[in-house]
């Protein structure tokens, strides 16, 4: 039994360590259940038919003062690019 306020204190602070310790490896030994690695899903991209690819760049050639569209194909093609490569990565 503790005799004075020192003994106390260092009662306290060992009861304090331990607790810390016991708490982190509690901590480390719930980190070893963590969910599976999650899955990678890409998006499906839907060709183009040939048909379809002149009849746009006909459509974009016969309009230039048409700033939006080409922007929004150019951004497409990217995106397109983008979604095979998530593909080839699984």
């Amino acid at each position: 039994m503790p005799k004075n306020i020192e003994e106390i204190s260092e009662t306290v602070r060992k009861s304090l360590f331990i607790g810390i310790v016991f708490g982190g490896l509690f901590t480390l030994s719930l980190a070893a259940c963590s969910s599976p690695p999650l899955k990678i899903v890409c998006p499906e991209v839907v060709p183009w038919t040939a048909e379809f690819q002149h009849q746009i760049a006909d459509e974009i050639r016969a309009n230039p003062n048409l700033v939006a569209l080409p922007e929004i194909a150019r951004q497409d093609v990217t995106l397109r690019d983008q979604v095979r490569a998530c593909q080839k990565e699984k």
